[in-house]
Parts: C-alpha cells; sequence; structure tokens
C-alpha cells in the first residue's frame, strides 16, 4: 500500500502514460498544435478530456486564468467526494502531472486543492 505522498508521486507519473494512451492521444497530439505544449495549453484540455476519465462526478470549469496560475472549479461536484481523501490524492498528482508535461518548473509546481460541500464545489488552483 502506499502512502499518501508516495501515492501522489504515482499518479504524477501516471500522467504521461496516460497521454499516450489511445482514450487521450488525439486530444494531447491536438492541443500541441493548437495550444503548444505548455502548462496552459494542457490545463485548457481539462474541461474536454474530463467526462472521457470521470463520469456523475461533476463539471470543471476554468477561472481565474494568469500567465502562471489557474483554478480548475469543479461545480456540482458528488457529494461522496467530499470524504474521499483518495480522490483528493489522486488529483493532486494528477493535476501536478499535467502542468509537469506541460514542462514547468518543479520549483513552481504547486496544486492546492480547496473544497466547500456547501457550495458542492472543488477548487483545484495550479500554478507553475
Amino acid at each position: 500500500m502506499l502512502g499518501h505522498e508516495e501515492a501522489i508521486a504515482f499518479f504524477r507519473a501516471s500522467v504521461a502514460r496516460h497521454f499516450e494512451s489511445p482514450l487521450l492521444r488525439s486530444f494531447v497530439s491536438g492541443a500541441r498544435r493548437i495550444f503548444g505544449l505548455t502548462p496552459v495549453g494542457l490545463v485548457k484540455l481539462i474541461p474536454r478530456i474530463w467526462p472521457m476519465v470521470y463520469k456523475d462526478l461533476g463539471t470543471p470549469q476554468l477561472d481565474k486564468r494568469e500567465d502562471d496560475y489557474t483554478v480548475v472549479t469543479l461545480v456540482e461536484a458528488n457529494s461522496q467526494l467530499f470524504d474521499s481523501q483518495g480522490y483528493r490524492c489522486a488529483w493532486q498528482g494528477i493535476f501536478e502531472g499535467v502542468i509537469d508535461a506541460g514542462g514547468a518548473a518543479p520549483d513552481r509546481l504547486r496544486v492546492q486543492i480547496v473544497t466547500s460541500k456547501a457550495l458542492g464545489q472543488f477548487e483545484i488552483h495550479l500554478r507553475w
């Protein structure tokens, strides 16, 4: 069984493998052509890729975009997610992997997940 930090590292490393999978390969190659392989380019794909990977967990929206910062807001989040440390851990690693794959400097890479059960949403703050 993996500890918290090991699990984050596992999910972070898995992003590169998933980008080459048949499910995501065409989206990622399209993003390279359209947006470039940057953190911003890959983050822009999240709303399109999300429904291919997750069902009935919520809808991601990109908010507060800056050159080196974005907030992904997951609205109408499934209520069971708020009690799941497993999803938080997985998403921490996955979002780190996404911005890492875009060439973010490791010392600038930051992912913070803030929840609001009352609003039914997660805010995933990404800085690179």
